[in-house]
């Protein structure tokens, strides 16, 4: 989960990925399913700080993908 939560200029995600990724990503989705922001991360490292300061308020979803693949989705809520 991203740290802190809610947010509001930039946030913090930890993650894990799979053994010998090659390519990863981080998308963050809107309320209504709308790519708002598109992020490749570092595969040999364990976080990311994610400047979020142009999003509205609200509440967002966040996917990390892995070599094309959904590793997992979390919420991300910025006030």
């Amino acid at each position: 989960q991203n740290q802190p939560n809610p947010a509001n200029n930039q946030t913090i995600i930890n993650y894990n990925l799979p053994k010998n990724t090659r390519q990863a990503s981080l998308i963050i989705y809107d309320a209504l399913g709308r790519k708002v922001q598109q992020q490749p991360i570092n595969t040999t490292a364990k976080q990311i700080l994610i400047n979020i300061s142009k999003l509205q308020s609200g509440v967002y979803t966040y996917n990390l993908i892995a070599d094309g693949k959904n590793i997992g989705s979390k919420n991300l809520v910025i006030n």
